[in-house]
């Protein structure tokens, strides 16, 4: 077997001097996660293992730092079929997947404002998020609800739902506000997860922190 030729380096993509290497750099967030996942899925290795090969073909910011979030979408992927909070079909687990993907989007929108060191960078990016990207976002994720009798997709309760739910909060917290305050829909949807069995025990005793 021989090695295929390297394209060449354009804007889209980095060349390592030290090995010759091209890597593709412009990669939105539901194929860094595809990636990610393809590879994971081989043998199911840690975060570090799987990361290794991505970085040998791909480079995008903060990719090493977004490694475990990654596995952990993946390690939900592998529960709701044991609870039953999968679609019926694969057109149904398809929107599932994309409803997660847009929620993994807003986060990183939010969490790339909340986390922001420097004062100046992290005022510019105020007005964009509060004014733009959280309408644009809850907007459309209201919309899904309604459209699916309060839960984010095929009409009924899945690990979408459970999803959003379980860090909806933390992104009220790092906004400073309540994300639903506009969303009737989505508090119906909230609501429903908080009085599943076992979800609703497990409020009421978890340790109480700051997020």
């Amino acid at each position: 077997m021989t090695e295929a030729p390297q394209p060449e380096p354009g804007p889209e993509s980095f060349k390592n001097n030290s090995t010759e290497i091209v890597r593709n750099r412009n990669l939105y967030f539901i194929f860094r996660q595809l990636v990610h996942k393809n590879l994971h899925q081989l043998s199911h290795p840690g975060a570090k293992a799987t990361y290794r090969p991505i970085a040998k073909k791909f480079v995008w910011a903060n990719s090493e730092k977004g490694k475990p979030e990654y596995t952990e979408i993946e390690a939900e992927d592998a529960t709701p079929k044991r609870f039953k909070l999968t679609g019926a079909n694969d057109i149904e687990d398809l929107e599932i997947d994309a409803v997660v993907d847009t929620v993994m989007d807003l986060k990183a929108k939010i969490v790339e404002y909340f986390y922001e060191e420097d004062a100046a960078v992290k005022e510019r990016r105020r007005k964009p998020l509060f004014e733009e990207i959280l309408p644009f976002y809850m907007k459309r994720m209201e919309a899904a609800a309604k459209k699916n009798k309060s839960h984010l997709a095929a009409g009924k309760l899945t690990w979408a739902d459970v999803h959003f739910v379980g860090i909806v909060d933390y992104l009220s917290f790092m906004i400073g506000r309540d994300l639903l305050a506009d969303c009737p829909s989505l508090q119906v949807l909230q609501k429903t997860v908080l009085k599943l069995p076992g979800i609703k025990e497990w409020v009421v005793k978890r340790p109480v922190t700051d997020y």
